[in-house]
């Protein structure tokens, strides 16, 4: 019987032990010494016996079901090595057109965040952007990197006049869909850490980060990329 991760599941491996995050029911977890030895087999040697993948299956890490289209759990993305944070250039004025469609973003998405779960959240996006700026690249793209972050940089400005705490979920969810109406695909790549554990997330295009240094981002261990 053909195993894979279950829908909704993400994972990723530091320090030779593995963090999970679940969009279906919003959380990060880790599995027990003995369970976890048992999936390490199944993701990198695949030498699991037909009763060790039916615990998986059991504790709802693994599924039989067929592999819903669109899944993005396994996407790979480069190393981050610039940032538009860090890159000198011209100061951005603030426009009232784009601090009012900042904030109807910014607002929007935390009420959002608040009414539904992270899958759904997500997947609302992921078809926003597809209809407006088509799937994002994970390597490499096409769009000059001085009309990326003019557009990050505008979103940032307008940003910072608004009073509503700044997070990294919401802020990426807003800016990339900011991004999207200006035909701009990028992703939203979830990270974490181990020791002391940390979750955060950013936005990024090919190698450029956009709403994050580099240093914070590569100090994550992508987990999703969305």
């Amino acid at each position: 019987m053909d195993h894979r991760l279950r829908k909704g599941l993400s994972y990723c491996r530091i320090d030779g032990h593995v963090i999970f995050l679940d969009i279906l029911s919003d959380r990060y977890f880790r599995l027990s010494d003995s369970m976890e030895a048992i999936f390490m087999s199944f993701a990198y040697d695949g030498r699991n016996t037909e009763a060790e993948l039916a615990v998986l299956a059991e504790n709802n890490i693994l599924t039989t079901e067929p592999q819903a289209e669109g899944n993005d759990a396994g996407l790979s993305i480069v190393l981050p090595t610039r940032s538009v944070f860090e890159q000198p250039g011209p100061s951005h004025s603030l426009s009232l057109p784009v601090l009012l469609e900042v904030a109807a973003l910014v607002l929007a998405t935390r009420r959002t965040l608040k009414t539904h779960r992270l899958a759904r959240v997500l997947e609302s996006l992921v078809c926003y952007r597809r209809k407006h700026a088509g799937n994002p690249p994970p390597q490499t793209t096409t769009l000059a990197p001085k009309i990326i972050g003019n557009a990050a940089e505008s979103f940032r400005c307008a940003r910072l006049y608004l009073p509503v705490t700044m997070s990294c979920l919401l802020d990426s969810l807003a800016l990339t869909k900011f991004l999207s109406r200006r035909q701009i695909a990028a992703n939203i790549v979830f990270g974490v850490t181990r020791d002391p554990f940390a979750a955060h997330c950013w936005v990024q295009i090919g190698d450029m980060v956009l709403n994050d240094t580099v240093g914070n981002a590569v100090a994550h261990t992508p987990i999703r990329i969305v």
